[in-house]
């Protein structure tokens, strides 16, 4: 039987506490390996928002590759190039992945 990811506050869950400060839980997947960060309830509607932006910021910090695009104004992005090396042949230029140094690449464009 397979390790099937439960991340619930359940008993079933899958998931452990690591870290625990005043303000947050740490919490590991035993079988997948995420991480998520919950905040501490402390009776405030401030913590409430605290809970709200942590769980905001670490969903965009876990999905920032996908925000990513292919060029920065004119200029090809290095970033995108980094993220996605499989798919810069496709937007770059030989002499913008040169640039990149992406020498190995070929380039799909002319």
């Amino acid at each position: 039987m397979k390790n099937k990811c439960d991340h619930s506050l359940s008993y079933r869950s899958t998931m452990r506490t690591i870290k625990t400060t005043s303000e947050v839980y740490v919490r590991r997947c035993r079988a997948c390996g995420e991480v998520e960060v919950l905040a501490r309830y402390q009776g405030s509607t401030r913590n409430l928002l605290l809970k709200n932006s942590f769980r905001t910021r670490y969903a965009g910090d876990k999905n920032l590759k996908d925000i990513l695009q292919p060029f920065q104004g004119n200029k090809p992005s290095k970033d995108f190039a980094k993220a996605y090396p499989e798919k810069a042949r496709d937007y770059y230029n030989q002499k913008e992945l040169n640039e990149l140094g992406m020498n190995k690449v070929k380039s799909k464009k002319k």
